[in-house]
């Protein structure tokens, strides 16, 4: 092939790709569509702290659950209460 249709060639291979490209950059959901689908979290956070914050509210997280469990009554207690039977009293 002739050294001008081979460069016509490329370019038109590149052409064909940068409008690819294009096309499906027009096609993607921006971010508050991602948000609304549940992909993103809606933060107000920079991107370069937004790694930070997601551990931070996971610690939160686990916490929080950590507290609870310790704070809930034992099984003592809501046999006292009435909330379940006594094992040995049932039988």
């Amino acid at each position: 092939m002739a050294p001008a249709l081979q460069e016509k060639r490329r370019e038109l291979e590149k052409q064909m790709k940068e409008d690819k490209l294009e096309r499906e950059i027009g096609m993607r959901p921006n971010q508050e569509d991602l948000v609304k689908r549940g992909i993103l979290k809606d933060s107000k956070v920079s991107p370069a702290l937004y790694e930070q914050q997601a551990q931070l509210e996971r610690s939160m997280l686990s916490d929080n659950l950590d507290h609870k469990l310790k704070a809930r009554p034992g099984p003592n207690d809501l046999v006292e209460k009435g909330i379940i039977l006594d094992k040995d009293k049932a039988e």
